[in-house]
């Protein structure tokens, strides 16, 4: 019983650092698939991050961590990839992980998508009995060797991203391991929480041309059996030259975080905690200090004035004007054919030839109202979905032989706000755009009438 007794006094103080089972950095604004594994690869570049951070230094035994990690988008930034090196110390335990982080994203419209991501690795757990600090010195199993375990680990994330705001959701230590350490007939262990966070993000533009803007951010944690804690941050983000932030953490500290842009590709960060709250300034202050290189160049970092910014918008000014040009000649070309087919309706008929070819076209002269109707036969005609068209009648203001031109006359006369559609007749091989379809002979002389006024050739088809 005794020895039972001293090992649980021994693992008391990882029931004190219970709540920081999952680091507390300060500055995981700037590498936020620290937390959550949907964010990774949500940056134009491949980025590599170091992240040290010494915890209340006027105590003995206090958290130390240390996180490398690795990211980058593929596939046209649908997908990130990332590796993950974490070490942490906290007094006689201690934890070396290694993730891979993996994150999709599917788009939910033009200003919105939705992120998901997972983190695998494995976790080498240890404990070190020796540097516990007990009453009872003469106590064999507290001065045992060091003993470590091994165990996988999951982070399980996703995020939604709507145009400048930013919510996400993590559970960090997923699958909730309990650790089993044994030595000879001595029984001890671990049990890593599964923890719940989420955040919540915008960023305000102050400034565009000068790449100033300024992002508050909430986060909220959570595991059981232990207080909620909340972070509130406030970061002011110079694109060219670094950032500062002021940063509250429920409770417990307070902190201020300077970074710099040192080159292009070379970033550095300085937090530090200033401990608050009941036990004042007894632990003494935190230290953290961060610094990432980005390979690759970022469009982001470009400044709006630059000749590289210049010639993309040439380029896409370029790109605008080409297809205005072509929507252009697509609709001269229309006009071209829809002024010969007027010519060819108003050519002369001296003989029963040429009447029929007039009536081929379906265009028949229109100088008294016996004259606006064509009649033809139903069998003979189908609409745009292939459907067998009923008796009827139509008032018609184009023929075509080419459907394609048939569709973009129909699509232009739809802009204009017209129920313009299209009917084919397949024995002669013509498609006749009507924008009306009334339904007695009275009503469709008025409709082919008030159609004059825009289109002068305009006639009734009448479907017997």
């Amino acid at each position: 019983m005794k020895k039972y007794t001293s090992l649980t006094a021994a693992l008391l103080i990882g029931h004190l650092i219970f709540a920081q089972q999952v680091p507390m950095f300060t500055q995981y604004y700037t590498n936020p698939l620290l937390y959550n594994p949907a964010l990774t690869g949500t940056s134009e570049l491949i980025n590599a991050t170091v992240l040290h951070r010494t915890q209340w230094n006027n105590m003995p035994g206090a958290p130390v961590n240390t996180a490398l990690t690795i990211d980058g988008p593929f596939k046209e930034k649908k997908i990130g990839i990332g590796l993950g090196i974490f070490n942490e110390n906290t007094d006689m335990l201690s934890r070396l992980s290694v993730m891979t982080n993996y994150s999709y994203r599917l788009n939910v419209n033009d200003d919105s998508y939705v992120l998901f991501g997972l983190s695998l690795g494995v976790n080498d757990n240890r404990i070190d009995f020796s540097k516990a600090s007990v009453k009872d010195k003469n106590d064999p199993y507290l001065f045992s060797q060091a003993q470590r375990k091994a165990s996988f680990d999951a982070t399980f994330g996703a995020a939604y991203i709507w145009k400048d705001l930013e919510f996400s959701l993590a559970v960090p230590q997923l699958m909730g391991n309990k650790v089993k350490f044994s030595n000879y007939d001595t029984r001890s262990f671990y049990a890593i929480h599964r923890h719940y966070m989420a955040s919540l993000k915008y960023n305000y533009v102050i400034n565009e041309e000068k790449g100033l803007s300024v992002s508050p951010l909430a986060v909220v944690r959570y595991a059981p059996s232990v207080p909620i804690q909340f972070d509130i941050n406030a970061v002011l983000n110079w694109q060219k030259y670094g950032w500062f932030a002021l940063a509250y953490k429920s409770g417990n500290a307070i902190g201020i975080n300077l970074g710099a842009r040192v080159f292009d590709n070379l970033s550095a960060g300085y937090a530090y905690d200033i401990s608050i709250g009941k036990i004042g300034s007894y632990p003494g202050a935190t230290h953290e200090i961060m610094f990432r290189y980005s390979f690759g160049k970022s469009s982001a970092e470009t400044p709006v004035n630059s000749s590289a910014e210049v010639s993309d918008l040439q380029n896409k000014l370029t790109e605008s004007e080409n297809r205005i040009t072509k929507n252009e000649e697509e609709i001269a070309k229309l006009k071209q054919q829809l002024e010969e087919k007027k010519n060819e309706s108003q050519t002369p008929t001296n003989n029963t030839e040429n009447t029929n070819d007039n009536n081929n076209n379906n265009t028949p002269p229109a100088n008294n109202d016996d004259k606006l109707f064509k009649k033809d036969f139903s069998d003979d005609f189908v609409d745009d979905n292939g459907v067998q068209m009923e008796k009827g009648y139509f008032v018609v203001v184009g023929s075509f032989k080419n459907k394609a031109n048939a569709k973009n006359a129909t699509q232009l006369l739809q802009k204009k706000g017209l129920d313009a559609k299209w009917i084919l007749n397949f024995k002669k091989e013509f498609i006749n755009v009507y924008i009306s379809k009334p339904t007695t002979r009275e009503q469709a002389i008025e409709d082919v009438n008030k159609a004059r006024t825009d289109y002068p050739d305009a006639w009734i088809l009448e479907l017997e």
